[in-house]
């Protein structure tokens, strides 16, 4: 179910630490993330080691978007506000900058759509993606989701407001 002929998605191991350690510190990808400060190795691995268990209590569950061909990391896809009662999630993902444009985004969110409709029996995920950034927004639209709202000055990033779009899709959709 979380594998094509490309890419598989599985729990974050601890020989990934270099690679989310390196990524959740970009700070040129915080505006995304909403993250305000750096995160400590000692964080993440606790994280690893403890964190991406039952998304029923956790609430979220994170994904590594692995090269079937080699292997290596690709990028990292994540389930968050995971709410059963009204049954819908949110979604996020990030793409390595080496290997972005490439397709990997596409299949790493089909096969993510694909575990939350079917596997989890949500009616609804969404994304906030932010009106700027235009790739995400072409990503979401190509894999079915549709813009139901933009919201003003929704993200703030130093000092600066971003607009986004709720991009959403439903199971009956799909």
């Amino acid at each position: 179910m979380l594998k094509n002929d490309r890419i598989y998605l599985r729990a974050p191991e601890p020989e990934d630490i270099d690679f989310i350690f390196r990524t959740e510190n970009d700070a040129s990808m915080w505006m995304y993330s909403q993250t305000i400060s750096p995160f400590s190795r000692h964080a993440l691995v606790h994280y690893i080691r403890t964190g991406n268990g039952d998304i029923y209590q956790t609430k979220q569950l994170r994904f590594m978007i692995i090269s079937a061909d080699n292997n290596k990391q690709l990028g990292m896809i994540d389930i968050y506000d995971f709410d059963m009662f009204n049954s819908k999630c949110a979604i996020g993902v990030i793409i390595d900058p080496e290997f972005q444009n490439k397709g990997y985004a596409n299949d790493a969110l089909n096969l993510l759509k694909d575990y939350c409709l079917r596997y989890l029996s949500l009616n609804m995920i969404y994304a906030y993606v932010p009106v700027d950034n235009v790739p995400s927004v072409k990503l979401f639209k190509k894999c079915g989701f549709q813009s139901s709202a933009l919201v003003k000055s929704w993200f703030r990033y130093n000092e600066d407001y971003f607009d986004i779009y709720i991009m959403q899709l439903f199971s009956k959709d799909n």
